[in-house]
């Protein structure tokens, strides 16, 4: 199981108020700048409990369901909710150009994952 935190929920390796830059250049500020100050500004803050995330990641484990991947605190599961739905939507865009490939007639392919 991969448990991914968001990017400030948990202080699980010291402290929090470590974020590192490069230097800042003009050139990247339209790409970057709205992420930079955003890193900045949430340096040293922390939502999530590092203690209930080990609760949690070890209950979740002995669950006989136990998911692939367990985002941890609302921000992590904001943001893998919104990548998939956008994964599932390009998916559906191309489905029938994608399915296309197959050959006529062949009935579909049913494998387990």
């Amino acid at each position: 199981m991969c448990a991914t935190p968001g990017e400030r929920a948990l202080e699980v390796f010291g402290r929090v108020d470590v974020l590192h830059t490069a230097r800042q250049s003009p050139v990247y500020d339209e790409v970057v700048g709205a992420a930079r100050a955003n890193m900045a500004e949430a340096d040293g803050v922390r939502e999530g409990d590092p203690v209930r995330a080990a609760r949690v990641i070890r209950d979740v484990l002995d669950a006989h369901d136990a998911p692939l991947r367990l985002p941890l605190g609302a921000e992590a599961v904001r943001n893998l909710t919104r990548a998939c739905r956008g994964a599932l939507d390009d998916v559906g865009k191309r489905a029938s150009v994608s399915g296309s490939v197959d050959f006529p007639g062949m009935p579909p392919a049913v494998r387990a994952f």
